[in-house]
């Protein structure tokens, strides 16, 4: 499994690249 700083600056990457109505989506289900 990834380190977890390193898999945190991916997620923020990944989350920064969306939109915020896929963001909501995302985090009802990630939630």
């Amino acid at each position: 499994c990834l380190d977890y700083a390193m898999r945190n600056r991916i997620v923020d990457g990944w989350w920064g690249g969306m939109s915020p109505k896929q963001r909501r989506k995302i985090a009802r289900v990630a939630a």
